[in-house]
């Protein structure tokens, strides 16, 4: 992916914070390297919000719905599309890259006393 300065200027503008995400992964069908590259945003309270209303019912769909809704560019289908079979390759991006934004490596502690 190909990203100039002043395409990163104009995500900035319209995103805020923008960081560059990449899910790779080795197709079995093929057992060739797939990398699909792209630009998301930071996932707000609304993502998280959706995200756990949606994790009810179908966890698979809540975890497509929230990454492409912050996937800014390229298209958010084109991106998807590419994605389509590879469920736990998405799922995995959106615990260890998405979740953190939401407090989920938070270390909490509590001890009765």
């Amino acid at each position: 992916m190909n990203l100039t300065k002043e395409t990163v200027a104009q995500l900035r503008k319209q995103h805020g914070s923008i960081y560059r995400g990449s899910i790779a992964m080795l197709d079995p069908r093929t057992d060739e390297r797939v990398e699909v590259a792209f630009v998301y945003r930071e996932p707000t309270y609304a993502d998280a919000e959706r995200l756990a209303g949606e994790v009810k019912g179908s966890p698979s769909v809540a975890y497509r719905n929230i990454l492409s809704s912050v996937i800014v560019h390229p298209s958010p289908g084109e991106v998807m599309d590419r994605l389509g079979p590879f469920l736990y390759a998405m799922m995995r991006f959106v615990d260890q890259k998405l979740m953190p934004f939401f407090g989920e490596s938070a270390e909490v502690a509590s001890q009765k006393l």
